[in-house]
C-alpha cells in the first residue's frame, strides 16, 4: 500500500513490468508485483520509509519489520 505521494512516483516510473494497480483512493494506492524477493526490493521499499507498508507475503513483512527494528537500535 502506497501513500498519495509514492503511489505518483510508482505510478508514473514503475518498479517492475508486472506491475498492477489493485486498489486506488485519494489517500493510498495498493500494487501488486510479481518479483522475487531481493535485497534491492527491500532497499526500494525501505527508501519509501512510511510512505510504504508490505501486505504480502508476510515473510517480507516481517524481514520489514525486522530491519526497521534493527534501524532504531542504531538510535537508541
Amino acid at each position: 500500500e502506497l501513500a498519495a505521494l509514492e503511489a505518483k512516483y510508482a505510478l508514473s516510473q514503475p518498479l517492475h513490468q508486472s506491475q498492477a494497480v489493485v486498489t486506488e483512493t485519494e489517500s493510498s494506492t495498493v500494487i501488486e508485483l510479481f518479483v522475487s524477493v531481493t535485497k534491492e526490493l527491500k532497499m526500494k521499499i525501505l527508501s519509501m520509509g512510511s510512505g510504504v507498508k508490505v501486505i504480502e507475503p508476510k515473510h517480507l513483512v516481517y524481514s520489514i519489520v525486522d530491519d526497521l527494528h534493527q534501524t532504531v537500535k542504531h538510535y537508541q
